[in-house]
């Protein structure tokens, strides 16, 4: 049964901003720099006013989660992160909507925000007969700047709140490689961003990308002995090595135009000045494919680590065995000057 008009879901309204054009370009499998070129060309007269170096960008995002059970299983309770929050630096939610089918009767679905910030969907059902299917979609507007240099956006942190993000996790837990390796980063350069720079640049190349390599529980420290693992694995890394450098960093859960599986990266927060010790300026740094996110990437939810912000996660009563699998469609719809 489909559920979505139920949930409380923002119904889908107009963008605001001007001069909007369409974006006629799947981006379900291309490559991400050939996808977002191919986008951008794709829109007619893309020059900004010349009061403003920065354009706006809407993406639209279609994913589609489906268990398959190998028997009928009672008291389902689920767990959903894949809507993003209503804002996110610079960008911002304009619509969502979520529908679940599977279950013999109407789920009880809730949505809550977490100690994070993000958007929570919660799903129970009493049994679900062999097949459960989460189908979410959503339009969000984002900042593209022709700058070389990604812009910075700076956040206001509470001491408590740098506090849970300098802490370490069972995940992002240093063995004395990691250690060694933070000690001599620290002493690479006296600044906190030169230091996260220089993290960065030593994440991006500790380990090989290869797919299958790993699995969602493994520490950046078996990664690092393993050689090889895939995007969580770089970000557990960095982040290892960023709260060691005392810098507050959290994992970014989202999606990049051109992959087919989600994507994951780090924000790393360093103070904006000393005249203002609570506001943080927002280095953002995606080790697995070694460069600065921007054009393409959309925020989903930030954590501590990958078990703060998994997309799907739950549990049920029964002996069945459930399989997962995943289909993904994002593209650029639209592309138009500043307001």
């Amino acid at each position: 049964m489909a559920v979505g008009s139920e949930i409380g879901c923002c119904r889908f309204r107009q963008v605001a901003h001007s001069r909007l054009r369409p974006a006629q370009v799947s981006l379900a499998s291309d490559a991400w720099a050939e996808a977002c070129l191919m986008a951008l060309r794709a829109c007619d007269d893309l020059t900004p006013a010349p009061s403003c170096n920065r354009s706006r960008v809407v993406y639209r995002v279609e994913q589609r989660y489906c268990y398959v059970y190998s028997e009928a299983v009672r008291a389902l309770d689920h767990r959903l992160i894949v809507v993003p929050r209503d804002s996110h630096g610079d960008q911002r939610v304009l619509d969502y909507d979520v529908a679940v089918t599977g279950m013999d009767d109407a789920p009880s679905i809730r949505w809550s925000t977490d100690e994070f910030g993000n958007r929570v969907c919660w799903v129970r059902a009493d049994r679900v007969h062999r097949t459960l299917t989460f189908h979410a979609t959503y339009h969000v507007e984002g900042a593209h700047s022709d700058h070389v240099e990604p812009r910075q956006p700076v956040e206001i942190l509470s001491l408590a709140e740098r506090a849970r993000l300098l802490e370490p996790t069972v995940l992002t837990m240093p063995d004395s490689v990691l250690t060694r390796i933070a000690e001599g980063i620290a002493e690479s350069d006296s600044t906190l961003e030169g230091r996260a720079n220089n993290a960065f640049t030593w994440g991006a190349s500790a380990i090989q990308y290869r797919s299958g390599s790993t699995a969602v529980s493994t520490t950046a420290a078996q990664a690092i002995a393993g050689g090889a693992g895939v995007c969580q694995d770089f970000s557990h890394i960095l982040l290892s090595l960023l709260r060691q450098l005392s810098i507050p960093a959290r994992y970014v859960s989202g999606q990049l135009l051109g992959e087919e599986a989600p994507h994951s990266w780090v924000e790393a927060l360093v103070p904006d000045g000393e005249a203002k010790p609570d506001h943080m300026r927002v280095l953002s740094y995606d080790p697995t494919n070694r460069r600065n996110p921007g054009l393409g990437y959309i925020t989903v939810a930030v954590g501590r680590d990958f078990q703060d912000v998994s997309p799907t996660s739950g549990r049920f009563v029964g002996r069945a065995q459930s399989t997962l699998s995943y289909q993904k469609r994002a593209e650029i719809i639209a592309v138009g000057d500043c307001a």
